[in-house]
């Protein structure tokens, strides 16, 4: 009877913290636990992220921007300044400035990633595009952490929907290969972090210091602030800071971003609102008209075109949108967040000329939104308490996590040219020439709407053709064993807290 007791008084682990506390089953050490335990959870998140991604990190630089950011990165390391040299494609790359000085087009903040590639670059036996990347979906795995702590769901939870959409999502391969547009969602994931729980000043703060750096980074990340609109406006009205103090805090922390972009557009073109109309022909006219045909293929393609559809290259979004119910029930002001950063991301992205983000793969310029995975996790792990489902669940994340693997070890986007593009070149069928510069909307039914030339089946493909080849087969198997490190680890860590959750909690002694 006594162990019948004790098992009914322990608190059930799919609960939040506030959910036991309001049914007076956490003990005072009870919190203390569960307060060391979230201490550590971000941090450990973070390593885990990092440790299991790093095996897998291919060595180079092949992405054209990559080289061009650089190429300056070394020359500001120099002292040689801002100008560029040569580049791959100087009608995409290069601005004219003051005095017919040659600069890059991208903000001031494109170029500090890549000081992380140079600091690494001994440490790794060569460049590697993606050591910066990899560094920030770590620390979005511990942002993910920190926001699920203030949304009030359990610590289980949390690290769950951290390991969803760091390595369960297309945000791995995205990062592996050194696509920046990983700084826009660990910003979205700060934003939300900032609009979930008890309104505070600090919190959106440091989310408009991230977005400030963003745009620093990348002139796209300002459709973010839709987001942080919405959660300002909803954020609950019992918070100690009124929503004055919250828009101000957030506005203060992103002015620095904003002041470093207006003045590297005046130190390149003599005025601080020139932006990219300076540029070469390759990225002038780079929007297409409002609502015309080719604007609702490129919002289309965003999403569901076999070539760049948000939902082919992370299926678990599938989930998000068939669970939207239960999820607007339980988490209200994220989720409408979430959908007006969709349709403002897509409706916007969409009307860009170039709204496939050139050669990569997956939709670089709307990966942020995998971040909407994370409620998913927090909503199945509750349902699903401590029973079958759980296990279920652990089982479904695990296969995605080994989806993710396959592109970082198959060089999708070097196979494509070879297997696809190439062909496609050769046998007249593509506007765009050569077949490396962006494609040209003419092209984009041929390359993102027909299934057979979608890079998933490019990769299948490379995978087919290494299998026929013993020295192919093996580096292929070696670097699935190497990728395999992160579905292991990821593993590790949820049976981890899962363990720690189910441990009884120490009670105090009463005084004698």
């Amino acid at each position: 009877m006594q162990a019948c007791a004790e098992d009914s008084a322990r608190p059930p682990m799919h609960l939040s913290p506030s959910e036991r506390r309001a049914q007076g089953t956490e003990s005072p050490v009870g919190a203390a636990a569960s307060s060391t335990s979230w201490k550590w959870a971000g941090p450990l998140v973070f390593a885990v992220v990092l440790a299991g991604t790093l095996p897998s990190l291919p060595h180079g630089v092949l992405n054209w921007d990559n080289e061009v950011k650089l190429q300056v990165a070394r020359n500001l390391v120099h002292g040689r300044g801002w100008a560029l040299g040569e580049t791959p494609d100087d009608a995409t790359y290069l601005a004219v400035g003051q005095g017919g000085r040659r600069y890059p087009p991208y903000p001031p903040l494109a170029y500090a990633l890549q000081l992380v590639t140079l600091v690494t670059t001994p440490l790794l036996g060569g460049p590697c595009e993606g050591a910066p990347t990899l560094l920030v979906l770590a620390l979005l795995g511990w942002a993910l952490v920190a926001w699920g702590r203030a949304a009030d769901v359990s610590l289980e939870a949390a690290v769950a929907g951290a390991l969803l959409v760091t390595l369960g999502t297309v945000l791995w391969p995205m990062a592996a290969f050194g696509y920046d547009a990983l700084v826009e969602a660990l910003v979205l994931a700060l934003v939300l972090r900032a609009g979930a729980g008890v309104a505070a000043e600090r919190p959106w703060g440091l989310a408009g210091l991230a977005f400030g750096a963003a745009i620093a980074t990348r002139l796209g990340a300002s459709v973010l602030g839709f987001s942080a609109a919405v959660l300002l406006l909803a954020q609950r009205p019992s918070g100690p800071v009124p929503i004055l103090r919250r828009a101000l805090a957030f506005g203060l922390g992103a002015l620095p971003g904003a002041a470093l972009v207006l003045w590297f557009n005046w130190f390149r073109f003599g005025s601080p609102l020139t932006f990219l109309h300076v540029a070469g022909p390759a990225v002038r006219g780079l929007n297409l008209s409002w609502w015309s045909s080719q604007h609702v293929e490129g919002m289309v393609g965003l999403l569901v075109s076999p070539g760049k559809g948000l939902f082919w290259y992370s299926p678990v979004l599938i989930g998000v949108l068939a669970a939207a119910v239960p999820l607007a029930r339980r988490f209200g002001s994220t989720m409408a967040a979430l959908g007006v950063q969709l349709v403002a991301s897509v409706v916007v992205f969409g009307r860009f000329r170039y709204w496939h983000g050139d050669w990569a793969w997956g939709p670089r310029y709307v990966a942020a939104l995998c971040v909407s995975a994370a409620p998913l996790a927090w909503w199945w792990v509750a349902r699903a308490g401590e029973g079958r489902s759980m296990r279920r669940g652990l089982v479904l994340l695990l296969p995605l996590i080994a989806l993710q693997a396959l592109p970082v070890v198959g060089d999708p986007v070097g196979n494509h040219f070879e297997l696809t593009l190439r062909p496609l070149e050769a046998s007249g069928q593509l506007v765009t020439h050569p077949v490396t510069r962006p494609p040209e909307p003419e092209d984009f039914r041929v390359h993102y709407y027909r299934p057979v030339n979608s890079p998933f089946v490019s990769l299948a493909r490379t995978f087919g053709r290494a299998l026929g080849d013993p020295h192919r087969a093996l580096d292929l198997a070696w670097g699935l064993v190497r990728a395999a490190v992160a579905p292991l680890l990821a593993l590790w860590l949820l049976v981890r807290v899962r363990r720690r959750g189910l441990e009884p909690r120490p009670r105090l002694r009463p005084l004698s």
